[in-house]
């Protein structure tokens, strides 16, 4: 049975070649938080972030993970203003950009449960 942690990590694995589908990525990680901030306890959530703040040329400013508790860690990047006007919108977006925001949507703000089939 997969856990949701693996279907992140399996999601996080892709990484998006075409710079429209990284801000595609991105908007779809936003998408819950239309202030800009992204805050997880998800590490694989967090190397998404991270990767795409890396691709954005200081359009994010973040802290890195740290751990808590000793187990888990924290991130919170916030999306400063000249990235925000990169409007995104679903319905002149290709298919692949589609993908992506879903992937990024799942990866920031979705929620998965498994029901055993029997």
């Amino acid at each position: 049975m997969l856990l949701a942690s693996e279907v992140r990590g399996e999601l996080a694995r892709i990484q998006p070649a075409r710079a429209c589908c990284r801000r595609a990525e991105l908007a779809g990680l936003l998408f819950r938080e239309p202030s800009g901030d992204i805050a997880t306890l998800d590490p694989a959530t967090a190397r998404v972030a991270m990767r795409l703040a890396g691709t954005r040329a200081g359009a994010l400013t973040g802290q890195p993970p740290a751990a808590s508790g000793g187990l888990r860690h924290h991130l919170r990047l916030t999306l400063h203003e000249t990235a925000a006007e990169d409007a995104w919108n679903w319905g002149a977006a290709p298919a692949c950009d589609r993908r992506a925001f879903l992937r990024g949507v799942v990866l920031g703000a979705g929620s998965l449960s498994f029901t055993p089939q029997g």
